[in-house]
């Protein structure tokens, strides 16, 4: 796995704080140019980011929050996951499945999937799971694809020798060469997730950080959702920082890719 040289990861991060700072400047001084309705000062912002953790009426939206973008993924992952198996092993169902519902699946909208969910199901939590598994399915399923074309004929072959069962050729020998797949698989649909979930809450929602900004905008409370805006940077940063770059490191280790 490639490793940035001393000087270089200080570079790096001496300009992503420079990035930072020169943000915080710019919107230090817009905010003394402009209303607080468009641009709000940044104590007001934080503040409003306070709450977050003070205040459970706050709080209980971003865990649900979490809890759409985790139930959505997993349900996208049993759904895609199947989808991209059994167009594997029977080969009569491939252009069934990469070739017209994977295309349709990822050239539909989110928005489009969002305002649909949203009529057969009206506003609450089927909505929001409906139109976001729906949003990450074809994700799924082409990145799971592309690891079943990928995985090595020799080894295949030899699992083939050994047993004719299906599931201990998938479970043995197919399931541990797919974990790199399975992990980057995991990481885009999870930033795909951070970016949808407050367009789905909005539209489609009765709780969660997107619901909060459909109030936000209805009482004009721009810092409420500068905040929310905010939380959701902090939260995808953390998440990516603490949990999938450790992974990353342990699966580049483990399976000698750069």
């Amino acid at each position: 796995m490639m490793t940035l040289a001393p000087s270089a990861v200080r570079n790096k991060r001496i300009a992503t704080f420079s990035f930072a700072l020169a943000v915080l400047g710019l919107w230090i001084v817009l905010s003394t140019i402009y209303p607080p309705y468009l641009v709000p000062r940044p104590l007001a912002v934080l503040s409003n980011m306070f709450r977050f953790v003070s205040d459970w009426s706050f709080a209980r939206h971003t865990v649900a929050t979490l809890g759409h973008i985790a139930a959505s993924m997993a349900a996208a992952f049993v759904l895609g996951g199947s989808l991209a198996t059994l167009a594997h092993f029977v080969p009569v169902l491939r252009l069934a499945i990469h070739h017209r519902l994977s295309p349709f699946a990822n050239s539909f909208s989110s928005v489009g999937w969002t305002i649909l969910a949203v009529v057969w199901l009206g506003i609450g939590l089927p909505t929001v799971l409906v139109a976001m598994t729906a949003i990450l399915l074809p994700f799924v399923l082409v990145n799971l694809a592309a690891g079943y074309e990928s995985l090595p004929e020799e080894q295949i072959e030899m699992a083939r020798s050994f047993t004719r069962n299906r599931l201990r050729q998938v479970r043995l020998v197919m399931l541990p060469l797919l974990v790199p797949y399975l992990f980057a698989t995991f990481r885009i649909t999870f930033g795909m997730a951070c970016q949808i979930v407050l367009i789905t809450e909005l539209f489609g929602g009765n709780s969660g950080l997107g619901y909060l900004v459909n109030i936000a905008s209805q009482e004009v409370d721009t810092p409420l959702i500068f905040a929310v805006a905010l939380i959701m940077v902090v939260l995808f940063h953390l998440t990516d920082h603490f949990i999938f770059d450790p992974v990353q490191r342990r699966i580049g280790k483990t399976y000698a890719y750069s």
